[in-house]
Formats: C-alpha cells, sequence, structure tokens
C-alpha cells in the first residue's frame, strides 16, 4: 500500500513490530480524548448532552464545539477551555513509541523526515482525481468527508490515496454500496476486512463488536455510508442542486469504477467510486 500513517511506515522499516504499534496507538487514543468526554469530566455537560451533540454532528460537517454553541450546551468560553485541554494533552505516535521504548528518540526526527518524503504525493493539495471524477461534485465531497466521518463517528483514522484499477483491488469479505443519482451521480462502494469493518460498524451502530455478526456488520457499515452521503447530498441541495440516495446494497456488484486506497489504524479497506 503506497498511503499510510507513520506507525504502519516504521513497520515497513524494520524500525518496530505490530505489537509495539499497538500498544502505542491504545496509549495515544487514551490521550487524545474527543471533546465531548474532556466537556462531560469537566463538568460543562452531562453525558446524555454529549451524545447528542456527537448525534447532530452526523447531520453536517460542523465542528464539536460549533455545533454545541448553536444547541445552548456550551458557552464560547467553554468551548475555548475543553479545546486548550485537548490540546495541551495530544500527543503523537512516534513521541507515544519512544515513551514506551519502542523507538529510540535521537532516530524520530530523521524518520519522521523520510516519512513526510515517502507520503508527500498523498498530501490532499497534491492529489489529483481520474479525469472521470475530475468534474464529479460528489465525488470531491465523498473523498473529503470520508476521514471526517470515520474519526468523528468511530474514532478511526483514514488516509485516502490515489485511484486504482478494480485489477488491483484485493478480496474482502465485506462490501456495501450506496448510490446518489442526479445530474451527475455517483456509486459509493466500501469494501473492508473483518477487522475494519467490525470497529467500524460497531461505532456506527452503537453497540460492542462481541454482539456483532455478519448482518449487523452489514448494516452498520450501510448506515456509515448513509451518513456520510448523506451528509454529501445536503452539501449539493445547500447548492440548489437535486440528489437522491439510495439504500445500501449488500455486496454490491463492482463491474467498473476506481478503487481508493485507504490507510487505516487496524485492518484494511477500500473505497470505490463509480460513474452512475
Amino acid at each position: 500500500m503506497g498511503v499510510k500513517f507513520f506507525g504502519q511506515f516504521l513497520i515497513e522499516q524494520g524500525e518496530i513490530d505490530a505489537g509495539g504499534l499497538r500498544e502505542a496507538l491504545e496509549r495515544m487514543d487514551a490521550r487524545n480524548r474527543p471533546l465531548g468526554e474532556i466537556a462531560v469530566e469537566a463538568g460543562f455537560l452531562d453525558p446524555a448532552q454529549a451524545d447528542r451533540i456527537n448525534l447532530a454532528q452526523r447531520e453536517g460537517d460542523r465542528p464539536f464545539g460549533e455545533v454545541a454553541r448553536e444547541m445552548g450546551a456550551l458557552t464560547p468560553v467553554q468551548v475555548d477551555e475543553v479545546l486548550s485541554i485537548q490540546q495541551k494533552n495530544r500527543v503523537q505516535i512516534g513521541d507515544v513509541l519512544v515513551e514506551l521504548g519502542h523507538l529510540e528518540a535521537e532516530r524520530l526526527p530523521a524518520l519522521l523526515d523520510r516519512f513526510k518524503a515517502d507520503q508527500a504525493p498523498y498530501e490532499t493539495e497534491a492529489r489529483t482525481l481520474p479525469d472521470e471524477f475530475s468534474d464529479n461534485e460528489l465525488a470531491h465531497h465523498v473523498l473529503d468527508l470520508l476521514p471526517k466521518f470515520c474519526m468523528r463517528i468511530a474514532r478511526v483514522r483514514v488516509k485516502t490515496g490515489f485511484g486504482l484499477p478494480l485489477s488491483k483491488l484485493a478480496s474482502f469479505h465485506y462490501n456495501v454500496g450506496v448510490r446518489m443519482n442526479g445530474d451527475t451521480g455517483l456509486q459509493v462502494t466500501l469494501v473492508a476486512d473483518e477487522n475494519f469493518a467490525r470497529k467500524l460498524a460497531a461505532a456506527t451502530a452503537g453497540i460492542d463488536q462481541s454482539k456483532l455478526d455478519a448482518d449487523l456488520t452489514f448494516d452498520g457499515l450501510g448506515e456509515f455510508l448513509n451518513v456520510l452521503c448523506g451528509n454529501v447530498v445536503a452539501i449539493l441541495e445547500r447548492e440548489g442542486q437535486v440528489v437522491e440516495l439510495d439504500p445500501p446494497q449488500r455486496q454490491a456488484a463492482l463491474i467498473d469504477g476506481i478503487a481508493f486506497e485507504l490507510a487505516v489504524g487496524e485492518g484494511y479497506a477500500s473505497l470505490v467510486l463509480a460513474t452512475a
């Protein structure tokens, strides 16, 4: 895979092993807490209020603090305070790996430079879509919103790589697609292995992974695509364009389209886009 996170890069370089990365990611996630959790701990919100704000975020691509202020749940001063707490405690994966003894501190700067050079072609500002999607607003919005909603809904980090022919797409267990119909249409299909699919589906459905069966996993992935594509539809409707969203389809046929590789913290996934 070309697009990757720093931890994956370090494994490929033989600097750390998968167990060390897993330990570091768990510690990083424990420290890099979402704003709602921080606001509850500070006594500014109760858990039910935080949940309502998180749910409201699914209806629009807006920051937690902005939604909380609009709902009258947090004052501007309180939002600034929780943002300050979040930023003060935020840690990066490289620093955590050093802290845990999986990486030598003096090697970190050089490795970061090598990683940035390796990933430079995948930076958003440097990446262009294939010709067939260059004028498709739906495709641009889907690829822009996907990482945001993966983090917002499931706290799953995602980076999107370049588009590849379907012949390069690996075989995955889960495959769920949604079609958007309008003046310009788009078929969006998420394919994923067991690890990624279950994590995303459980978070979307709000249930524990241990309670997921195959049907619930498919349903959770379908609901995630509904949220993602529903926000794209809302953006275009505000611009005066009419777009209809079809129900999710399991094991959607992958006849044509472009597969965009996804770098994810755990498991494997790709997003397939096809004109409709």
